[in-house]
């Protein structure tokens, strides 16, 4: 899967890539690259780079997290009428 993400060959892919990997937006991975929750790797220019690795962590991660929190909601925790 990683293969066709690492055009470069170097471990390491673009901020739009991660953004595709992540489902989210590239302001949103240049705000956790910001914030240090992804490391940034390397800068081509204007392009930003970040490891593959640490983005599949990354995505390990919140996804352990959002499972986490599912299992601990219980029907009690709904809000009314749902």
């Amino acid at each position: 899967m990683t293969s066709n993400l690492d055009e470069a060959g170097d471990g390491t892919i673009s901020v739009a890539q991660v953004a595709g990997l992540l489902f989210v937006s590239r302001p949103h991975v240049i705000k956790l690259i910001q914030q240090g929750l992804l490391p940034l790797h390397h800068r081509d220019g204007v392009e930003m780079f970040v490891r593959t690795e640490d983005v599949l962590a990354y995505r390990k991660q919140q996804l352990t997290k959002a499972k986490e929190w599912l299992g601990s909601q219980k029907e009690e925790n709904e809000p009314p009428g749902l």
